[in-house]
């Protein structure tokens, strides 16, 4: 049986949903153990909806950035003469650099981190729901499988 959450717990917890996933206070309320009146409360109190707002406009703005600067590095390359239209280790830096952060942006996380992520999870369950560890590691299984 999972514990209950603190209030500073559930908090957390629902700002990040809040944040990351769309999801209503009512699911939200679900997930956290606490009424939808409180998670909008929550929400009114820490401006959560303009910290979204801001947010989002500021990541779509460095996106158009990154993807801005990489259009450009290519162009460039890609004008060089015949034979030479590759790029030379520190654009090739850069490039890998701007693509990263591009899917970083885009939420899109490499499957090195996600794997990694995967066993701290799974080390907690182990350590706490030793139950569902078999269950979670197969629907996880399932998961990698189709992204790879």
């Amino acid at each position: 049986m999972a514990k209950k959450l603190t209030v500073e717990q559930a908090k957390k917890l629902a700002y990040s949903m809040y944040m990351n996933e769309d999801k209503t206070w009512v699911e939200i309320s679900e997930v956290v153990g606490y009424t939808a009146v409180s998670v909008g409360n929550w929400a009114r109190e820490g401006c959560w909806k303009a910290l979204k707002e801001a947010l989002s406009s500021a990541t779509d703005n460095q996106l158009k950035n990154f993807a801005n600067q990489l259009n450009e590095l290519n162009i460039n390359i890609g004008n060089r003469q015949e034979g030479f239209r590759f790029p030379n280790s520190k654009e090739a830096d850069v490039q890998i650099k701007l693509t990263k952060a591009i899917l970083l942006f885009r939420g899109e996380a490499d499957l090195t981190e996600i794997l990694t992520y995967n066993k701290l999870f799974l080390s907690f369950l182990r350590a706490n729901y030793p139950e569902r560890l078999k269950e979670y590691a197969m629907i996880f299984d399932e998961f990698i499988k189709e992204r790879i």
